[in-house]
């Protein structure tokens, strides 16, 4: 593959692609290196004919100075364009000429992050993990799809300048790494041609892409795990789901005996502009006057439950109307201020595609913060008022449901006449919108919620960094139903907490095959039954850790054997 590598400074990222070609790592071939910048050192790294300086002051304007960029990258056969450090914000106009096939490095786990100063932005705001991520750039600032990122920790006494430097140790991997990876896919003719310019990356390959990369539960040590249970001292399958849960994370971690002593709960704010539609029979505001409460920690049952387990309550505000700026609230993510659109007005959606890229984004973020920070288990929880609509619509797009009596519920209390609206207005969204029920990022930016993206976005990240993840109820279970369908494994790494008596739960749950551990009648939402879900989590593994065996107890164990005979 040929590449253009487009530069503005010293150029060690540059350096980076050519050790990678030299090494034989990299099966590419750097065709040219473009500078804005005459006295660039990054020209220095490679021979006089391949490095090109197209100077901005020597052209009359920006269409005509990019044009001159793209003639030499269309002349020299450029497959691949590559900004490496390149100081220059590209027009529209520029992006669209070479759709699909634009590659840049951001010194930020994007989305957050984006624009200058990624490093100094991560420490302002006390972030635990920062990083690195390729994406490929679309028409918007560092917006475009994600490729591939590394996560950098970030130490106590950290300046811009340490951080940034190991940041940069891992850009010089990740990026060679994801352009061989780019490269695989053979492309055959170059930027510019009239073939097809294939294997643009699309919002559904990335999803295909980060399922491929789950793999499934350790068979071995979850045979092991089974085993073991029926050493224990104690009838076979006598602790019914208790046993499961423990062989299950023997699955997920690839160890016998494990323990969840780090706990953590993302508890997504967002508002939602079917709200308007009289779907919800608390006020809009309660959104906002719940995530300020549980930032303070003022005694709200999801504050309660979880310092009553030890699970550190993380607040996420997606789109919150009117919500300030708070210590206790990681406002990193703020996709849509004012909350998702009234998907039931004329043709609105709820989100852009783009934007429900990127809250997935954000959850699957989050999970690899979580994973990096040592955290062994994490929970889903949220808070929006009318968000029992979305999640219900969800449900039923993915499942291919028509009647919306078989899905939706009264949610917070509705009277009679405002439940047949609810049921009304899901089915004719669903009606006018036909979302795709094999494409999650096609049903959440129709009909879904900024809190069922950012959720089904942890469940995704869970599964791939191999932690157990806890479903909460119909919100949450709606986000384990779409990652699921994009990417089926994942199923394996979730928990069901509680039954929900919203009706498209049983729904979901009986989609993904999965048993909650817990029926209390509850409909609280904020992640209530995940805190408790924990617990019990706790308990299965403390009696896998603890409890005796027959053999070491010396009791007489022929009387098991004839009972399994």
């Amino acid at each position: 593959m040929k590449l253009g590598v487009l530069v503005s400074g010293r150029g060690s990222n540059l350096q980076a692609i050519l050790d990678a070609i030299a090494a034989g790592t990299l099966n590419a071939e750097v065709a040219a290196v473009v500078s804005d910048k005459p006295d660039a050192p990054a020209l220095r790294r490679v021979e006089a004919d391949i490095a090109v300086v197209v100077d901005r002051k020597a052209h009359l304007n920006a269409v005509d100075f990019e044009d001159a960029i793209a003639s030499v990258l269309e002349e020299r056969g450029v497959q691949l364009v590559v900004l490496a450090g390149f100081m220059r914000v590209l027009s529209p106009a520029f992006v669209r000429r070479f759709a699909g096939r634009i590659f840049n490095i951001h010194p930020s786990l994007l989305p957050s992050f984006p624009g200058l100063h990624g490093q100094r932005q991560a420490l302002e705001h006390g972030v635990k993990v920062s990083g690195c991520t390729v994406h490929l750039v679309d028409e918007t600032l560092d917006g475009g799809p994600i490729l591939a990122q590394a996560a950098v920790p970030v130490f106590p006494d950290d300046t811009e300048e340490s951080l940034s430097r190991r940041i940069l140790k891992e850009e010089h991997r990740l990026l060679p790494e994801t352009i061989g990876q780019f490269a695989s896919r053979a492309l055959s003719r170059p930027i510019g041609s009239d073939s097809p310019i294939a294997a643009k990356v699309s919002m559904e390959n990335l999803m295909e892409s980060l399922a491929a990369r789950i793999e499934p539960l350790d068979a071995r040590s979850m045979r092991e795990a089974a085993a073991y249970q029926d050493k224990l001292l104690k009838p076979a399958g006598s602790l019914g789901q208790l046993e499961a849960i423990a062989v299950q994370i023997a699955g997920i971690t690839g160890r016998l005996h494990n323990r969840t002593d780090r706990k953590i709960l993302f508890l997504f704010g967002s508002d939602h502009g079917v709200y308007d539609e009289g779907v919800s029979a608390s006020p809009q505001d309660f959104t906002r006057v719940l995530m300020e409460l549980y930032a303070k920690g003022e005694g709200c049952g999801i504050n309660v439950l979880c310092r009553q387990a030890g699970v550190e309550l993380r607040l996420i505000d997606l789109g919150v109307k009117g919500l300030s700026h708070h210590s206790g609230i990681d406002s990193r993510f703020r996709l849509m201020p004012d909350g998702t659109g009234n998907f039931a007005r004329g043709a609105a959606l709820a989100m852009l595609p783009k934007t429900a890229v990127q809250a997935v984004q954000a959850g699957f973020g989050l999970a690899s913060e979580a994973k990096e920070d040592g955290f062994q288990i994490l929970g889903t929880g949220e808070v929006g008022m009318g968000n029992t609509t979305p999640a219900a619509a969800c449900i039923m797009a993915a499942l291919g449901i028509d009647d919306p009596s078989l899905a939706v519920g009264r949610g917070g209390g509705l009277t009679d006449e405002a439940f047949q609206g609810k049921k009304r207005v899901v089915a004719e969204a669903l009606k006018k919108h036909k979302p795709d029920p094999s494409d999650p990022i096609d049903i959440l930016s129709k009909v879904g919620g900024l809190d069922i993206a950012g959720m089904t976005g942890v469940f995704l990240g869970a599964a791939y960094h191999r932690l157990p993840v806890v479903i909460d109820g119909v919100i949450s279970v709606a986000a384990a139903l779409l990652a699921a369908i994009a990417a089926p494994l994942s199923k394996d790494f979730m928990i069901p907490s509680h039954l929900s008596h919203e009706p498209g739960y049983a729904l979901a749950m009986d989609r993904l095959k999965l048993t909650p551990l817990l029926n209390l009648g509850m409909r609280l939402g904020e992640g209530s039954g995940c805190p408790m879900a924990m617990r019990v989590v706790d308990d299965a593994l403390a009696l896998m850790n603890s409890m005796n065996t027959f053999d070491g107890a010396s009791l007489e164990s022929e009387y098991r054997k004839k009972l399994k005979t």
